[in-house]
């Protein structure tokens, strides 16, 4: 692959990572506002909460710096990022299966999180030398 696909790629990758850091900056202060009682009862939602704001958005944002102006420690970053957002869509998946979300039915639930782990594994085995 040339140089210039590898950094038209990673110039993508960081912008989506900048939005997967905006989206839990934004949602999780709202799903506080909502349920809060919960959030503090489930240790396991008070984890992910934790988690979210204090390793995936610095990750996230650390990711996108780094990859936009093509630092030398980005790629090991990303790869970072890459497997917290991929524990923490896994996770965050079977909460929705559990919670019976939209009514949604599980085979559409293991089929986008096969999808989004794939997207994430390629965009990985893309920065594996």
């Amino acid at each position: 692959m040339s140089v210039a696909a590898d950094t038209r790629r990673r110039t993508v990758v960081a912008w989506i990572l900048f939005a997967v850091a905006v989206v839990l900056l934004v949602g999780w202060p709202i799903a506080a506002i909502i349920d809060w009682d919960h959030i503090v009862e489930s240790h396991a939602r008070l984890g992910y909460l934790i988690g979210d704001i204090g390793i995936a958005v610095p990750l996230c944002l650390a990711s996108w710096h780094g990859l936009r102006r093509a630092r030398p420690w980005a790629r090991g970053v990303l790869l970072f990022t890459l497997g917290a957002l991929a524990y923490d869509v896994t996770h965050f998946l079977i909460y929705l299966m559990q919670e019976r979300f939209l009514s949604i039915p599980l085979p559409v639930y293991i089929a986008l999180l096969a999808a989004v782990l794939a997207a994430i594994a390629w965009v990985a085995a893309k920065e594996i030398p």
